[in-house]
């Protein structure tokens, strides 16, 4: 799914109201029955109150929209309507001149020159005020009009985006609090950043059919993985593949007491399809992984707890490195006689990730085309600290044109950058998936998969999906806080099964 930017999103709503030739109220009355009937959907009581505050542009006039329709079906609405200097824009005007004719309807004008509403104890207040064109900071009346029904709303739903929120830069003035943002169409950039997480709640799409043709035709940098788009990335087996088919993926982890990393990113790779997997560990893991995962095959290094030296890499289609491996200074060594050595691009992740940003001139070695797998701490050291989720998604972009390399940083809407600067947003996981050993599931995951055969850009796009998805099947069976990584590794070939099932 493409994310646009302010100025798209209004094109798109013309190119619309153009080629399907349609009057914009009329595309307006769409966007309001598609909330309306997720607001109905929400609250069936009738006799639910909601307040509905609408301003004076388009965002307000789907808000009167939403009124109108809610006092057909006889909900008690009151719309708290905006009067300001300025003109309400055509179509709201137009809306505003059918609310009078509704019994269950009633109106409250709101402005800089009266009080401000009283706001209903149970009454759910839906913010139809600016919506996603705002461009400037929210000041004066509409600061204390905005902490003023945060304050006493028991809920909020905010319509397109909570009223105050830039969409592609950022802001810390005040805003709407939302507990659930109705977002038309596609998700708005911002809503991926963490300091937004209180401004908006949960969110979810509504569609209101804006012209698919149009948006074909669209470039964005930015995406949004759902299942959709991942459905054609796997190719189907054949009756004579075999496991020389599907690959040989070398995995060089662990460390004395992280032999566990080693084992979950073993098995992950197994199970992500590769036919073949090898380990390198110290030789402290032997008997251990021969007896947990037989399936992998284990080569060790000569020291009994640590990584001190690289295999011979020729027989390897895919290679990742650094769960669990330390930073002793002989595996430091032997990190940068892999990133010499490699004729392939590695999957990076965890102490390798920590090994590089601590010496200066160790990215520059990593082939092009590797996958860096960071949480936000690691990615600080690598990128430098940051203010806000827009300048970290800069210094993301930035290293991965700079030095030719895929990032994926793994946190709520896992954000994969590729070395053309285009980025894509995960949709599936959870927070049960914030445990030890995640990280390594998926670093097995995305090893296994480029031994396949998948292509870079591919491979991390599936693996955060397909990682996501396992970990929600897992929270669905035994709930988020008893989740640990060995549940998520228990549930992706239930995952793969769900995404095929949709072909």
């Amino acid at each position: 799914m493409k994310i646009f930017n302010q100025t798209q999103i209004r094109e798109w709503d013309a190119a619309t109201i153009a080629r399907e030739s349609i009057k914009s109220s009329d595309l307006m009355e769409r966007a309001g029955y598609q909330i309306t009937n997720w607001i109905t959907s929400r609250f069936p009581e009738t006799d639910q109150k909601f307040q509905i505050a609408c301003g004076i542009g388009n965002n307000g006039g789907d808000g009167l929209v939403v009124s109108r329709l809610l006092a057909e079906k006889g909900y008690p609405v009151e719309v708290l309507l905006l009067t300001l200097g300025s003109e309400p824009s055509p179509d709201n005007a137009l809306n505003t001149k059918q609310l009078p004719k509704y019994s269950y309807l009633t109106i409250t004008s709101i402005g800089p020159d009266r009080e401000l509403p009283k706001i209903n104890p149970g009454s759910v207040v839906i913010d139809a005020i600016f919506g996603s064109g705002l461009n400037r900071p929210i000041e004066g009346y509409f600061e204390k009009l905005f902490i003023h029904m945060n304050d006493r709303a028991s809920q909020i739903i905010a319509i397109d985006v909570p009223s105050g929120m830039f969409i592609d830069t950022p802001g810390d003035h005040h805003t709407i609090e939302a507990e659930i943002t109705l977002t038309l169409q596609t998700p708005k950039l911002s809503f991926f950043f963490p300091e937004n997480k209180s401004k908006l709640g949960e969110w979810k799409i509504i569609d209101i059919g804006l012209h698919k043709g149009w948006e074909a035709e669209q470039e964005t940098p930015y995406h949004f993985i759902t299942e959709g788009e991942v459905r054609s990335i796997p190719v189907p087996r054949q009756t004579f593949d075999h496991k020389g088919t599907f690959g040989h993926a070398l995995l060089i982890c662990g460390s004395h007491g992280k032999i566990g990393a080693a084992m979950l990113a073993a098995k992950a790779a197994l199970v992500s399809g590769a036919g073949l997997v090898s380990c390198y560990i110290p030789s402290c893991g032997y008997t251990a992984m021969q007896a947990a995962v037989p399936e992998v095959m284990v080569l060790t290094d000569d020291h009994e707890n640590k990584i001190t030296a690289i295999p011979d890499l020729r027989s390897y289609k895919a290679l990742g490195v650094g769960c669990g491996i330390g930073q002793a200074d002989q595996t430091r060594l032997a990190l940068r006689s892999l990133l010499q050595g490699s004729s392939v691009p590695l999957v990076i992740d965890a102490d390798a990730l920590n090994i590089l940003s601590a010496n200066d001139g160790d990215l520059s070695r990593v082939p092009q085309g590797s996958i860096l797998t960071p949480h936000p701490g690691e990615f600080e050291r690598l990128a430098g600290s940051t203010h806000s989720g827009f300048e970290t998604l800069e210094k993301q972009i930035a290293l991965s044109k700079k030095y030719g390399i895929y990032i994926v940083l793994k946190r709520a809407f896992t954000c994969v950058s590729f070395p053309d600067g285009t980025v894509h947003f995960n949709s599936s996981g959870n927070p049960g998936m914030a445990t030890a050993g995640s990280g390594d599931v998926l670093t097995g995951l995305i090893t296994g998969l480029l031994a396949q055969g998948m292509a870079a850009e591919d491979a991390a796009i599936f693996g955060v999906y397909l990682h996501g998805l396992a970990g929600d099947l897992a929270a669905a069976k035994i709930g988020m806080p008893s989740m640990i990584a060995s549940d998520i590794l228990s549930c992706v070939g239930e995952a793969y099964q769900k995404i095929d099932k949709h072909q």
